[in-house]
C-alpha cells in the first residue's frame, strides 16, 4: 500500500484523531509537565533550617546546618551578656533537658537488656561446664541472689 491509500483507509472518529493532530514521535503530550504545588510552611522551614552553610571557626572553614549556626550564635551571644540571647537560650533548655532525660532512660534500658542477656549467656556456659564435669549446674554453681537496692 502506498501513503495515499493508507490515508484514504484511515477513518477519523472516536479515539482516532486526524493524523495532523496526533502527537509526533518523541514529543510529550504534556510538554510543560505537572504544575508544581505550593510548598507547606513546614517544608520550607525544614529545607531552610537544614541547608548547609560555610563558617570559619578557629581559622578553619567547615560546613554546618543553619540550625547549628543559629544555636551557636545564640550561645555565643548569651555568654557575651546579651540578655535577649540569654532569654532565647533559657527557652531552649527544656527541650535539651527532655532529650537528655530520654537518652538517659534509653541507656538504662539498654544496660538492663545487656545485663539480662549476659546473665542468661553466662548461665548457659556454666550449665555446659557442669554437664562436662558430670554434675548438676545448681550444685556446682548455686544461683546468686540479686543485690537489693
Amino acid at each position: 500500500m502506498s501513503d495515499a491509500s493508507k490515508k484514504k483507509d484511515y477513518e477519523v472518529g472516536d479515539c482516532r484523531p486526524p493524523a495532523s493532530k496526533r502527537f509526533r514521535a518523541g514529543t510529550s503530550g504534556n510538554p510543560k509537565g505537572r504544575p508544581k504545588t505550593a510548598r507547606s510552611t513546614v517544608a520550607v522551614l525544614h529545607k531552610q533550617l537544614f541547608a548547609q552553610v560555610s563558617i570559619v571557626e578557629n581559622g578553619r572553614r567547615r560546613k554546618i546546618t543553619v540550625l547549628e549556626a543559629f544555636v551557636a550564635k545564640v550561645i555565643k551571644d548569651a555568654f557575651a551578656g546579651d540578655s535577649r540571647a540569654q532569654d532565647k537560650l533559657m527557652k531552649l533548655l527544656p527541650l535539651v533537658d527532655h532529650e537528655l532525660a530520654r537518652d538517659v532512660e534509653m541507656a538504662e534500658v539498654r544496660e538492663q537488656e545487656e545485663q539480662q542477656s549476659t546473665t542468661s549467656n553466662d548461665r548457659a556456659v556454666l550449665e555446659a561446664m557442669a554437664e562436662m564435669l558430670g554434675a548438676s549446674a545448681e550444685r556446682l554453681f548455686p544461683k546468686e541472689e540479686a543485690p537489693h537496692d
